[in-house]
């Protein structure tokens, strides 16, 4: 393996365990309060739940490209990769965080879904309270809202 090689190598095995320890993977964090839980279904707050601070969570389901997101979001958004869902989390202008959640089959793929997701979600820290189901490894989020309307 020449130098160069070596080098790329260390690099994206870096990349790839610093991915491996967010501590703010939404994934995770759900997990883990599940787990203490113990329930069929638990309320998540996203406000009390993540590592920074932010004033909004945007949701993007895969329907949306990289230009509807920026004209949304008012600036550039850097980090986008055509994947499935994004959750976006800003403070004023400046994207503060965000995790890209590739889309899942309900019986086969650990991740998230946002279960009302049809284009675009958008929560202010007093809002961001989802009731979170698990179906296999997968966690669904049906926003607060959507369940007073059942």
């Amino acid at each position: 393996m020449t130098r160069k090689n070596y080098i790329c190598f260390l690099l994206l095995i870096s990349c790839f365990l610093a991915g491996c320890t967010n501590k703010n993977d939404i994934y995770q964090i759900i997990s883990d309060k599940w787990e203490k839980q113990k329930e069929n279904a638990i309320v998540f707050d996203f406000s009390e739940s993540m590592g920074f601070e932010w004033d909004t969570m945007h949701v993007y389901s895969g329907k949306c490209s990289l230009e509807d997101i920026n004209k949304d979001l008012g600036f550039n958004f850097n980090d986008w990769i055509d994947t499935g869902e994004y959750i976006i989390f800003t403070k004023g202008n400046k994207v503060v965080y965000s995790q890209a959640e590739y889309l899942v089959n309900y019986d086969s793929k650990k991740g998230i879904v946002f279960d009302t997701l049809d284009g675009k979600l958008k929560f202010n820290r007093n809002d961001a309270k989802f009731k979170v189901t698990k179906q296999g490894e997968t966690f669904i989020l049906q926003h607060l809202s959507f369940q007073k309307t059942k």
